[in-house]
């Protein structure tokens, strides 16, 4: 769940514990919102990708990413997963690829990508060759282990594009994601969902749950 570098408050929601709190930036298709890598993710087989979304697909073929070659994880215009060059798990399930249906219900999910060839990924969100291709949603605290090392990025500016990662090995530069799709969330105190806690108007979810 979403979890590192997060900031503390003391708040009601929370049952007046210090409570968890970080941004979600929500991705616009018709703004060709995405994410980049300044410095390409070269995977090899075995290696990890790991990131939370929520968001419901459409019968648009949606694009979590694609790389220089043919590999790919996608949501097909059936609405079923379909991927090439890795595994992927959803919430700890295994996914065939053009048989498992996609989830729609705008609860916070986990994916995992294991590799099983090589692969270069510089964009999250879209794919590369037509950014317009795009998931909806949120994506949030994508996790690359390449070859034992990880980098780990959150997804929580507040304001501003560039984002370094954890171990300070890359950045994350958000493309077309403006202010006013990044709100203020806090985790629940039985840790299900996440509350949007920003004034209003808000223009995210009111509440996330956690699957």
């Amino acid at each position: 769940m979403i979890r590192p570098m997060i900031s503390s408050l003391v708040n009601p929601y929370a049952g007046g514990d210090n409570a968890i709190t970080r941004y979600l930036a929500q991705l616009d298709i018709v703004l060709n919102s995405h994410y980049t890598y300044a410095t390409a993710l070269e995977f090899q087989a075995g290696d990890t990708f790991e990131f939370e979304h929520t968001g419901s697909f459409t019968t648009a073929r949606e694009y979590f990413f694609r790389s220089t070659g043919s590999d790919f994880l996608v949501v097909w215009s059936d609405l079923t997963w379909y991927f090439a060059g890795c595994t992927v798990t959803v919430d700890g399930v295994p996914v065939v690829s053009l048989t498992t249906s996609a989830y729609s219900d705008n609860k916070l999910h986990k994916i995992k990508v294991t590799f099983t060839s090589s692969m270069s990924l510089t964009v999250l969100g879209a794919r590369l060759d037509s950014l317009g291709s795009g998931v909806p949603g949120i994506i949030t605290n994508p996790v690359a282990t390449i070859g034992g090392v990880t980098t780990t990025n959150t997804l929580s500016l507040p304001t501003g594009n560039s984002e370094p990662s954890t171990e300070g090995n890359n950045t994350i530069t958000y493309v077309n994601i403006p202010n006013s799709n990044r709100e203020l969330y806090q985790l629940s105190v039985d840790e299900t969902q996440w509350g949007n806690i920003s004034p209003s108007p808000q223009e995210l979810p009111s509440v996330i749950e956690i699957a």
